[in-house]
Parts: C-alpha cells; structure tokens; sequence
C-alpha cells in the first residue's frame, strides 16, 4: 500500500499523518528557532518524526539565560506555521520588546556607547535597564499584555529623545528606535587683537545664528495675568499689520497693547583662544550643550523708547518718549503694570550687542545701520520696516533699528537695570544680577578718561558675555567703534547708547550721577515672564486690554 503524505483540495496541499493531534508531544530542543521549513524532528530513539498539531519544541536563550518554547500550528502547502509561547518555568506568556538607539548623524554613532536603556512596568513601577553598546538590539523579555515605558539616558551634546509607551501584546514582538538629535550650535570669533572692527568670523547669520535672528520679532502684547502676557506677531514688512496680513490698526494703537520685540531663547558658551590669539570663540545653540553653557531665556522689549499712560509705563508708536535722568521713576512707571513688567536690564543689553555682532560680523554697526543725532521726540516713526533693520543712511531724521528696536542705540541714553556702577581713580566696579536672581561683581583697573572702547570683559575668556569696557584706546573707526563716559563718582547710573552720532553703538555707555537732571536719558519697557504666544489673530483681538 502506498504512504500518502500529502492531499490536495481545492489547489491546496495539506501534509497528512504528519499532522495527527494525537502523536506523540515529547518536546525535542533545538538549536535555531523552528522555520516553516522545520516539519520534523529526532527522537530519542533516533527516528525521524513529524510534529504533531499542538506539539512544541524548545530553544535556549542565551540573552536571557531561559528557554523559548515554541507550539507547531500546522502544515500548510508543505510549509509549517510556528508560534512561540512559553518559557520553561512560568506558565505566564511573554512578549519581547527590541530596543535600537542611533543619531542623525552617522558619524557619530559611537558616541551612544554606555547609554542607559530603562524599561518600566506602568503598573508596578518596575524598572529592569540594559546598557547599549552598539550592534545587535537590546532585548527586553516581559509578561505580555501589559503596559511599559522604555527610556533612554542623556547623552553630552544631543536631544534625548522622549519615551515611549508600549502595550506588549502576546506573540507579538515590539521594535523600538530611538534617535538622538544632535545639538546645533554655530560660532562666532571675535578677534579682538586686531583694529579692524570687521576682525569677527565664523558663522556670520549662518546656521543656528540665522534661526536665531529670525525669531527676533515685532509683536502686540496683552497682560494676562500676573507675570503673564500673550503676543501676536505682527508681518514682517510693516508692523501695522499682523503677520497673517490682517490689519492690526484698533488694536496696534490702543492703549495698554504694547508693541514689543520677542527675543528667543538660548544658550551661549565663551572659549578663549580657541585657533587665533587675542580672539574669543562664542558657541550659540537652542540647546544645553553641556554644563559650561549659559542659559538665556525669552523675553520682552519695547520696540520704542519708552512712554507713559496714566502713570504707567507703556510701549507704543505715535507716543511722547519720556526723558528723565531718574532710574527710580523709570522703574516705578514700568512695575507699575504688574508682575514681570521692567525697564531694560543689562542681560538684555549684552543680548542685543551679541546678536548685532553674530548678523554682521563687524563692530562698527553705526556704519551698517546708520544713526540719529537727536532726541526721539514722537515714537513709531520706523513702523513701517516691520521686523527690518535700517540702513547706514546717516539722516538724522530717522535713526537706527536693529533686531526689530527702533533706535537700538541712538536716539537718546537708555536706563537700563540689573547693573550697579561704582568708578574712583584706579578702577570701575560693576555689580551685576544675574538672571537666576543671583549677583556678581566685576572689579578692573582701567584707563579712566573717556574714549572709544578698545577692550571689554568677556575678551578676558569668562564664562559670561559682558560688554562692560576695560580699557580706551581706540577711535571711531577701530576697534569696538563705540564711546565709554564716566565721571569719578560712587553709585552711578550706567546708561546704554549714546545722543552723539560719532559715539554711539551697541556697548555704547555713559556714566552718570543719580538725578543729575540730564534731560537726554530715557528707557525701555520690558518684560520677564510667562509668555503665550497666540496664532489666532481673531483670538488675540478677544483677549481684554489690561494695563
């Protein structure tokens, strides 16, 4: 009699006798997982025999020092249907959950070598980790059906990658990747052993720079809540209109709706003589690159010097600017909004000055955005550059606009806070609050007459970007370009830009005895705080007017 193996029904071939469900279920070991092409096996007595429906065979597993057991499901076409199911001392059914880091860099991949790799049972908080070391993916075996949470750790100079939330079903394998973003950071060197105020490099409005100095922005700015305000950018070509198109008039005038300039987020790391000497290298980034980064967070500035309503300082085209030389008014008007509201502090001065020089690569900005030479007397008149800077058209008319600041550094002396300025004979002494609320004092021996900047603070390679002078020297056309003033008295006033049109700059600064009845001193409104920002201009248009 023949041996039928195989019966064909309807162009299907199914194997016959092989698939008994009631042979034997001696479970044999194997080597390798089973394949469709294992169908049989050896026994113990050394014959070949076909698995039968139901039967298992079992695996070991060296990466988790147990067996794998797998349960024959059929034969189909020839072809044998395999699931695995259980380990050899738990009844429960596992899952197995395979964990891949990279970078999005390729080149770099070897710098995720020791990355923690963190697997937590949602339900009972319990953590099991592995360590990746390239290669082959980590494996986690769990109980199936449930809830897990796999992390990863941070690595130096790269986004760590959120988490990720698994439900591990039974039989079923789970494939994770992680990708670690690098950092981008771009540079600039200022070379200050040179003359040449055009002696700066590297990354000039490139890169990470470029970003940066987009998100330098006109907005419309409406209190909230205490220490908290929501903007609505306005277009980028003319600030009389939001940035949909939309017109912003009835709200860009209104009183106790303030225009000001959003200054982004970032993180700045200083590096003396990194490849020229007498140069610093100043790293900028969005991120944390690591410990020795400065961090600066969002904020506010007044497009236009400052103006007041009702008692209250306000920022607004079409305005009286108001001039005075005492800081406590200017202060008290600006505080007077609510929590979070200033005038303009020194952190944000050194802001400007950075990113004027990271856009241009030169020191000489009066040469590339002009200047004005007398008191802004009406505020609003650069409206209609939107979110440009000025040229270098000398007229005195107009005046300067640099990262969205009307008059950045013209125009008027600036109050600004967050720096107290104690000058005798021998030495300058600056008391400055840091924006974590702390102090520090910068104490030098200088050349105390008056002249053009030539050297400032962070050229000494601290770890913060201080444009504070140090010494005199040059000219208004080398160097810094910019003017330094003081007179030999305690407890002055430093005040930013200059009325001067040869003297004026970004680090422009004059030193002055409090209430001295100067009647060229303003300042600035600004803001430190929460800030939402609102993409539904009909939204913004609802929101109440607070002042």
């Amino acid at each position: 009699m023949a041996n039928i193996t195989n019966i064909n029904i309807n162009g299907t071939s199914y194997g016959v006798g092989q698939e008994s469900t009631g042979g034997s279920f001696y479970v044999p070991d194997r080597i390798e997982p089973p394949t469709e092409e294992t169908l049989s096996y050896v026994d113990e007595d050394n014959a070949v025999v076909f698995f039968s429906i139901g039967q298992m065979c079992r695996v070991y597993d060296n990466s988790s020092a147990r067996y794998v057991f797998y349960q024959f499901q059929g034969n189909v076409s020839g072809k044998a249907e395999w699931r695995q199911i259980k380990d050899s001392d738990s009844s429960s059914i596992y899952a197995y959950i395979k964990v891949v880091l990279k970078t999005d860099r390729e080149e770099n991949v070897n710098f995720l070598d020791g990355t923690r790799v963190t697997i937590t049972d949602v339900t009972t908080s319990e953590e099991t980790y592995s360590t990746w070391y390239g290669g082959d993916p980590i494996v986690f075996r769990v109980y199936a059906n449930k809830p897990y949470d796999i992390s990863v750790s941070d690595v130096s100079g790269y986004i760590t990658p959120e988490s990720e939330f698994v439900f591990a079903a039974s039989y079923v394998d789970k494939d994770i990747e992680f990708t670690y973003q690098y950092m981008d950071r771009s540079y600039i060197d200022i070379y200050f052993g040179a003359s040449d105020p055009a002696a700066i490099y590297g990354d000039i409005n490139k890169g990470v720079i470029a970003e940066l100095v987009s998100e330098f922005r006109r907005c419309l700015v409406k209190k909230t809540g205490e220490g908290e305000v929501t903007i609505c950018y306005l277009h980028e070509l003319n600030s009389t209109y939001f940035y949909d198109g939309t017109s912003s008039l009835g709200v860009y005038d209104t009183y106790g709706v303030d225009t000001m300039v959003y200054f982004p987020e970032y993180y700045y790391k200083i590096v003396k003589d990194v490849f020229i000497k007498d140069s610093i290298r100043i790293y900028i980034s969005k991120y944390k690159v690591d410990d020795e980064y400065i961090h600066v967070p969002s904020c506010l500035v007044g497009v236009y010097k400052a103006s007041y309503y009702s008692n209250k300082m306000i920022s607004r085209p079409s305005s009286n600017a108001q001039y005075s030389s005492n800081k406590d008014a200017f202060k008290t008007y600006a505080s007077a909004r609510g929590t979070g509201y200033q005038i303009i502090d020194y952190n944000q001065h050194c802001t400007i000055a950075l990113f004027l020089y990271a856009k241009y690569g030169r020191r000489d900005l009066r040469n590339v955005l002009g200047y004005r030479n007398s008191k802004v007397g009406s505020t609003g008149w650069s409206t209609s550059l939107g979110n440009k800077d000025s040229d270098s058209n000398p007229n005195p008319d107009y005046g300067s606009v640099g990262l969205c600041l009307e008059n950045v550094y013209d125009g008027g002396y600036q109050i600004m806070d967050g720096i107290t300025f104690n000058r005798n004979v021998y030495t300058n002494t600056y008391t400055i609050t840091n924006l974590d609320g702390s102090t520090r004092t910068i104490t030098k021996n200088v050349n105390n007459t008056a002249g053009y900047i030539r050297n400032i603070v962070a050229e000494e390679g601290g770890s913060f970007f201080d444009v504070l002078p140090t010494n005199n020297g040059g000219n208004s056309s080398t160097y810094y370009t910019d003017y330094f003033y003081g007179i030999a008295s305690t407890d002055c006033l430093l005040i930013r830009g200059s009325l001067d049109i040869q003297k004026c700059g970004p680090i422009a600064l004059y030193c002055l005895g409090f209430n001295s009845g100067d009647t060229n001193i303003t300042s600035r409104l600004a803001f430190r705080g929460s800030i939402i920002v609102e993409e539904d201009v009909e939204a913004f248009k609802a929101l109440p007017v607070i002042i």
